[in-house]
């Protein structure tokens, strides 16, 4: 999650998402200090589950941001397709 609020973690995060689906796996990124990166990951059990969250999630406004969901990449720009994983990035 790009600009991710102080008051976003993990629970945070399955809290929002859980409505869609049996969630996986759900994390915000930290650095070394524990702040937040800006990013996290919500991963589903049902790949269907993920899309229908995508396109629900996408483009809403949380604590004045507007939330980017997608399909998590690799850094080659390669769509993972073995992980039903979404990045939340906010704008």
């Amino acid at each position: 999650m790009k600009n991710i609020p102080d008051t976003f973690d993990d629970e945070k995060l399955r809290e929002i998402f859980e409505k869609f689906g049996e969630i996986t796996s759900c994390c915000v990124m930290y650095d070394e200090d524990g702040k937040s990166r800006g990013f996290g990951f919500v991963s589903f059990e049902d790949p269907e589950k993920a899309e229908v969250a995508c396109e629900e999630m996408n483009g809403k406004d949380m604590e004045g941001k507007t939330l980017y969901v997608g399909p998590a990449q690799k850094r080659a720009g390669k769509l993972n397709m073995s992980l039903f994983t979404l990045i939340c990035a906010f704008k």
